[in-house]
């Protein structure tokens, strides 16, 4: 499952994506959205740092998609805030004591899951998402 941090930060991607021709304040996008403007402040930091997105000082300023929506994918925003995208935490992996560490039967399938859900992820991008909807919203 993904955290609500991803989830708030994929919606704000997207809603960026729906407006590229704007500027648009953290609080006008927390209203929107309805996320905490405290944690979407975080999240806007987060996906700065990671260059996905970036802000304008002034009084036309705002925050904005430093990347084209075609080129940004749900696993880039999902590891930006989150880190390296994991289904599966191994207590092998991370020296603690194991019943099964020398022949697990739940690494190995848990692993296949999460190498086919970062295939997903990373095959899906913020333009499809964004363009999906419009047609969506349009019929």
């Amino acid at each position: 499952m993904l955290s609500k941090k991803s989830d708030y930060a994929l919606r704000t991607i997207v809603y960026l994506a729906l407006h590229r021709e704007e500027t648009l304040s953290t609080r006008k996008i927390s209203e929107k959205l309805q996320i905490p403007y405290k944690f979407l402040t975080q999240i806007m930091l987060e996906l700065s740092r990671k260059e996905i997105i970036s802000s304008k000082r002034g009084s036309r300023g705002g925050i904005f998609l430093k990347k084209n929506p075609e080129k940004i994918t749900l696993l880039e925003v999902v590891e930006a805030v989150d880190g390296p995208f994991a289904i599966h935490h191994c207590s092998a992996d991370s020296n603690e004591p194991c019943f099964f560490a020398r022949n697990c039967p739940i690494k190995e399938n848990l692993s296949k899951l999460e190498h086919s859900a970062r295939q997903v992820l990373n095959n899906i991008t913020i333009d499809k998402i964004s363009s999906e909807y419009l047609k969506e919203k349009e019929a």
